[in-house]
């Protein structure tokens, strides 16, 4: 083996090793988002029955979700560079950066909106309630076109990618009609923990081989 192999070899595993803890990560959220549903439903729960209220409340879902929304940050920045060192693409660097506005505000919004209902704004629980159907219609109709937006981008650099990026690239897809749908929204969600899955094996378990001048 020769110096310029060494080195090819050296920087084929410091570029793998950079995209290990988003690996990671993703596999995390895979899993917090579920755990998000699972507390959001048992605290709820627990707060009827002890206070006979069922509206929306702050509670531990909340925090987990914060986490899910911090992490995912994360994971799209370096979906990024990885599209950038792996296959010299920057083609979806706006759309990527739209996902996470759209994350962050997201839960800003939502936050915002259910402490509004906890004080009693607007009057009327109903209207409450349906500002909150119209909120996440609205933000799931964005992030759809967002996704469907991505995967088109995708599809054009598509023989250029390795099959779990292809995997990617349909569960994007997929997930991006759903959203616009509104009514497949719940299979969308579905796919969340699904589309961590994939992006943890692109990171961890992909391997290319990278050109050297």
């Amino acid at each position: 083996m020769n110096v310029k192999e060494l080195h090819s070899m050296e920087a084929i595993d410091m570029s793998e090793n950079r995209f290990q803890l988003a690996g990671y990560l993703a596999i995390a959220n895979a899993f917090l988002f579920p755990l998000s549903f699972v507390i959001a439903i048992v605290q709820g729960i627990l707060t009827g029955v002890r206070f006979g209220y069922q509206g929306p409340i702050y509670g531990p879902s909340d925090l987990v979700m914060l986490v899910f929304t911090a992490f995912g940050i994360y994971i799209l920045l370096r979906f990024k560079l990885y599209l950038h060192e792996h296959y010299n693409y920057s083609g979806i660097d706006s759309l990527i950066h739209a996902s996470i506005w759209w994350g962050v505000l997201l839960q800003i919004g939502s936050l915002i909106l259910r402490g509004m209902i906890l004080l009693g704004w607007p009057d009327s629980e109903l209207f409450g309630r349906i500002g909150m159907v119209v909120f996440m219609s609205i933000s799931m109709l964005t992030i759809g076109v967002i996704d469907i937006m991505i995967a088109v981008k995708l599809m054009k650099i598509k023989d250029t990618l390795s099959d779990m990026m292809k995997v990617f690239l349909y569960i994007t897809l997929v997930a991006g009609i759903c959203e616009v749908s509104i009514l497949l929204v719940p299979i969308s969600l579905i796919l969340i923990p699904v589309t961590n899955v994939v992006l943890a094996m692109i990171f961890l378990r992909e391997k290319h081989e990278v050109e050297f001048v």
